[in-house]
């Protein structure tokens, strides 16, 4: 074939490509989603269910207080009926001779309508209270959904971290693979001029073999933890999303004795278990004040017409009435229904106490716990990036020293195994100290403050 005809197939093969099937050209590669930690947990708290749960939870107590406030509106009911009396009534009475007659009442066609209004005029006290325990437990309930909103974030920091250390796990298995590769390939050229010997190059390729299934297993363990970030975010499994923060050290800008502070003080759980507290006050004064008298403004109005001559009503078929006055209701007695709920309501006032002390206290004592081992953290930390530079040095030297003869393969393999161990410790306390942060963040109430230097939070 010469090349004229070479280049007239090529230009052939690339009109049909124009011209192929459109979903040829259509076939794009999938939009890339590019994602810092923020991103995630923000995404996490517009589509999450969990955060959809907590929102939903927030609406109806909101809609609580309306319910209580509309007891002070007036309540306005109209009520219509027609009636076609096939058999009329009638009304029995005596004669002069002590015989009973009757007389049909009425027409055959009976239409009314009534328009009623009722008003509270005072309640003594009722009404006020349900409001302020109506309104207390809602602001109660919207501190809980914060705190929700936090623990939400949490989960996703914690999938979003852990995702990240899956990543860089499997990086660091690859890392090694390769750097094995390299050393069997170098000593498979030593052997083949027979500077080494074919043990030395049977035992590379053994090492190189065993470290193959960990790669295989890292990578899955990635794919396992992405999918997993994915489920908490409500994503598609088959969306492919870029972490674009990383697992890092900042300095903490708080003390101990502050961040417990600033823990009882800010923390959104603590201040929806305060906020509780002063609700379930409200409820007992509200509750107590149920065997209080209520007086009402009553208005009326009422229209009827009857006939019997089809729909159409005269001036003298037709009646009207109206009132408007004013009534009391007082439950005298109710059987003591009203003593006992009251006890219940005061019951749950100090359970609310007991519940807040609890929770003061579970928070001191997790926060001292969290700052703890966050302590414990950093001081490991500290060593680990000179650890690396140590075994990466350890490591270079083993290879020149092997290619020069003085050190053996099992040098090389020991001091790449230090290194791999060195990179996957440092990468374990970056992990670690991460999720500690972010648990300290949700405890104190604080978020991104505790680290100002830190990005992406």
């Amino acid at each position: 074939m010469n090349n004229l005809s070479i280049k007239a197939l090529g230009a052939l093969c690339i009109v049909m490509r124009l011209l192929g099937p459109p979903d040829a050209i259509a076939d794009a590669p999938p939009e890339i989603l590019y994602m810092a930690v923020s991103d995630a947990v923000q995404l996490a708290l517009e589509q999450g269910v969990e955060a959809g749960l907590v929102r939903e939870e927030v609406t109806i107590a909101e809609a609580q207080v309306g319910v209580v406030r509309s007891l002070a509106i007036p309540r306005v009911s109209l009520e219509a009926g027609y009636r076609h009396n096939l058999m009329r009534p009638v009304i029995f009475f005596p004669d002069e001779d002590g015989n009973t007659q009757s007389i049909e009442i009425g027409r055959d066609s009976d239409f009314r309508a009534g328009l009623t209004l009722r008003q509270p005029v005072y309640a003594f006290g009722r009404l006020r209270n349900a409001l302020r325990s109506a309104n207390t437990g809602a602001e109660a309930t919207r501190l809980a959904g914060d705190f929700a909103a936090a623990e939400i974030a949490l989960a996703v920091k914690t999938a979003y971290y852990q995702a990240l250390f899956a990543h860089e796990q499997a990086r660091i298995a690859e890392l090694s693979l390769e750097q094995l590769e390299r050393s069997a390939d170098q000593i498979g050229k030593l052997t083949n001029k027979g500077l080494r010997s074919e043990f030395e190059k049977l035992r590379s390729d053994v090492a190189v073999a065993n470290r193959r299934p960990a790669v295989a297993a890292s990578a899955n363990e990635r794919t396992i933890a992405l999918e997993n970030l994915k489920r908490l975010l409500g994503l598609p499994l088959d969306e492919v999303i870029v972490l674009t923060d990383s697992l890092m050290y900042s300095p903490l800008s708080i003390s101990r004795e502050s961040a417990v502070e600033q823990a009882i003080a800010l923390r959104k759980d603590v201040a929806s278990a305060r906020t509780q507290v002063a609700a379930s006050e409200e409820m007992l004064r509200a509750q107590a004040a149920n065997d209080r008298p209520l007086l009402f403004l009553d208005g009326n109005y009422n229209w009827q017409g009857q006939t019997s001559t089809g729909i159409t009503l005269g001036n003298d078929e037709i009646a009207q009435s109206a009132f408007i006055g004013l009534s009391l209701s007082w439950p005298v007695f109710d059987g003591l229904e009203n003593r006992y709920r009251t006890q219940q309501a005061r019951a749950n006032w100090r359970k609310a106490e007991f519940r807040l002390r609890k929770l003061e206290d579970e928070a001191r004592l997790e926060l001292r716990s969290t700052w703890t081992r966050l302590e414990s953290v950093i001081e490991e930390l500290a060593g680990t990036e000179e650890a690396i530079a140590l075994a990466e040095r350890s490591y270079h030297l083993a290879q020149v020293r092997f290619e020069a003869g003085i050190a053996t393969l099992l040098d090389v393999l020991d001091s790449e195994l230090a290194l791999t161990r060195a990179r996957l410790v440092r990468l374990e306390e970056l992990f670690r100290y991460s999720v500690l942060l972010a648990e300290l963040e949700t405890q104190t109430g604080l978020g991104p403050d505790l680290t100002p230097g830190r990005s992406g939070h």
